[in-house]
């Protein structure tokens, strides 16, 4: 965004994009009312008209760049189905939007989002729409894909913020350990929709108030129980790939688990 022209230096829009202006040339130290009225020739006051001093005028610069932000990603992301290729694309086009607009990126993710706030739920509701929508976690609950978000945008976040720190300084290239990164998170949010599917179909996996573990049901909704033993012989255990399995207080995927020790563990 460049500097606005004085004949129309003072509506709100043009106040936030010389304090964006401000911050890309200067950094976050720039983010005042001060500074943006010399870089707009005006005096301080009527910056303060619009806006509520240099808290007002960091949310409105955050907001506006959150909403540039999703723009850039959604371009990145236009046309791309396939759930793993999105979150590729969505992570490439984070990283590189903070490597574009690294004092950007920074007061972005800095700011604290308020879901009570009108215009900032709205920006909430249109992330979470594109979690849900370009990686297809229609299966999911409200909290769980809220849990999927958080989980991405703390990876995503702390790579990119270790890596604008210079903090990655063993031998190894960033691009192959942001790739392993991205193929971990695919498969944190494939686990995730597994355990909702089976929580809410089957209706039979219980969360340990005191361990805040997963106890499996004895089969989920895609497998048929074990059929009745012969007289005279011992009945075979039900297996099914999908259900979790409880180990020493840890989840566990793909992990056979018989009937007989889940109806022990839901006694």
């Amino acid at each position: 965004m460049g500097r606005p022209t004085k004949e129309n230096s003072r509506s709100p829009q043009d106040v936030i994009a010389a304090a964006i202006a401000c911050l890309d040339q200067e950094g976050e130290a720039a983010l005042g009312v001060n500074r943006v009225a010399r870089e707009l020739g005006i005096k301080p006051p009527a910056i303060c008209k619009h806006l509520d001093g240099n808290t007002g005028l960091r949310r409105a610069v955050a907001l506006a760049i959150w909403r540039d932000y999703l723009a850039h990603c959604q371009q990145h992301t236009a046309g791309i189905t396939e759930p793993h290729a999105l979150l590729q694309a969505g992570a490439q086009a984070t990283r590189n939007f903070a490597r574009s607009h690294p004092a950007r990126y920074r007061v972005m993710m800095q700011y604290q989002m308020q879901p009570t706030d009108p215009q900032e739920v709205e920006i909430i509701q249109n992330s979470l729409r594109w979690f849900q929508t370009s990686l297809q976690l229609y299966e999911l609950n409200h909290d769980a894909l809220i849990d999927v978000m958080r989980t991405v945008n703390a990876a995503i976040y702390g790579f990119i913020t270790r890596e604008q720190s210079d903090l990655m300084t063993l031998d190894r290239s960033s691009d192959a350990s942001y790739e392993v990164m991205l193929n971990a998170l695919v498969i944190a949010i494939k686990s995730t929709t597994v355990v909702q599917m089976i929580i809410t179909i089957n209706g039979l996996a219980e969360i340990s108030p005191v361990r805040n573990q997963v106890i499996a049901a004895p089969h989920c909704c895609t497998c048929s129980p074990s059929p009745p033993a012969a007289s005279g012989k011992k009945s075979r255990s039900n297996t099914c790939s999908k259900v979790y399995g409880q180990s020493k207080g840890k989840v566990s995927i793909d992990s056979p688990v018989s009937s007989a020790a889940s109806s022990r563990a839901l006694r």
